[in-house]
């Protein structure tokens, strides 16, 4: 995919929030009301959920959930096929929900997901009563869930293994135990209040996505003044909004208006910063390139959560920093990264070849086009979280 080295044409518009959906979604086929959900993204993970929860049983048509599971089941001894695609919050939610179930369900990952870890949300219904097989394909699961049982899970690599089980609540299923929820805290707190909001309501609609912004701000702030016309606030449940305090940090202006979010171009890129990286670890690959582009030393810490993502995040940063020639220390035993940034750097290569990783690719192109424009590949992986990507930086 070409990336060129044109400016943003200001305005722009933000995708909602993937994250929000997912939670959503489940939640309103659990309840027994017809549920309306405004804005869906149009990211493939969203798809791939809706897709699944339809061949469930669900009626999804425009937003409206009008049927609930697992009251929707038929044909008990049928197996149902699920391809699921590459969405770890999508099967991290699903497992869970299916359980509720009586009916054997295939989930089919694609290739990536493979990797990835699943145990413990697979150990955890084991353990009440639920029937889990992992094939060569994904994994195979069968409820029901036994509601006396305490379900017991280990929140230690993935904190949607949290928001999947706590997520049952609105079932009834309220016998649960979640331990070691030490990171992505803020990913929690936004389950626990899309679970109120399904439980008051009966309409929502998706906030803008704080991941996806963070890419036309952290451009922005570095190259051009810029409006993005569908933001008008922050959102603290979303660990991504972190992005805000950094910008401050490094003095950058914005302000929220009618029209939208402005923000100004840094006259001076003189300020660098520091970042615990474990309450927002998907912001942290748009924060290094901004790092890269500001005079001084930038710290990150805690960093090894970037390993379990669609790819090895912190092994494929470390491959497009070299390639873009930027300075860096990798401490792997102190998990500590020193960003020793430029404001006027410049590299050689205009080609990227990165994984198949919607984050890699969108920060891969941002070096690129930092840089006077490429080619980045494979550029089809943005279609996961912010399909509309090349349309605004191509």
């Amino acid at each position: 995919m070409h990336v060129s080295s044109r400016k943003l044409n200001s305005p722009v518009a933000c995708p909602t929030s993937k994250s929000y959906a997912a939670r959503i979604l489940i939640l309103a086929s659990l309840v027994k009301k017809p549920f309306h959900i405004i804005d869906l993204p149009k990211a493939q993970d969203t798809k791939d959920l809706v897709a699944a929860l339809k061949i469930c049983g669900l009626e999804i048509e425009d937003g409206l959930v009008r049927n609930s599971f697992p009251a929707c089941e038929q044909s008990l001894s049928e197996k149902v096929k699920l391809p699921v695609g590459e969405g770890g919050t999508t099967i991290r939610f699903l497992l869970p929900f299916l359980a509720l179930g009586q009916k054997e369900y295939q989930l089919i990952f694609a290739e990536g997901m493979l990797k990835r870890p699943m145990k413990a949300m697979y150990q955890a219904l084991q353990n009440s009563g639920v029937k889990v097989i992992e094939t060569a394909e994904g994994v195979n699961i069968q409820g029901p869930l036994d509601h006396r049982a305490k379900l017991k899970i280990d929140a230690s690599l993935s904190s949607q293994f949290a928001s999947g089980v706590e997520m049952l609540k609105v079932a009834g299923v309220i016998n649960t135990n979640i331990e070691n929820l030490n990171h992505s805290q803020a990913y929690f707190e936004m389950t626990q209040y899309c679970l109120q909001v399904v439980r008051e309501k009966n309409t929502f609609t998706i906030p803008v996505d704080m991941s996806s912004l963070a890419y036309f701000l952290c451009y922005a702030v570095l190259n051009q003044d810029l409006l993005i016309q569908n933001v008008f606030k922050s959102d603290d449940l979303q660990a991504d909004s972190a992005i805000f305090e950094i910008l401050r940090s490094i003095g950058a202006e914005f302000h929220f208006q009618a029209q939208g979010l402005q923000i100004k171009m840094l006259e001076k890129r003189q300020q660098a910063f520091s970042i615990d990286s474990r309450d927002c670890i998907d912001l942290v690959p748009t924060l290094i390139y901004l790092a890269s582009y500001l005079d001084g030393t930038s710290q990150f810490t805690h960093l090894k959560h970037l390993r379990v993502k669609e790819s090895d995040r912190l092994s494929e940063m470390i491959n497009i920093m070299n390639l873009c020639e930027i300075k860096y220390v990798y401490n792997e035993v102190a998990d500590e990264m020193m960003i020793h940034g430029n404001s006027k750097h410049q590299f050689q290569i205009n080609k990227i070849d990165t994984a198949d990783d919607h984050r890699m690719v969108m920060v891969a192109s941002l070096y690129l086009k930092q840089n006077g424009g490429g080619e980045v590949y494979p550029g089809n992986s943005v279609r996961k979280s912010f399909p509309q990507f090349f349309e605004y930086f191509s």
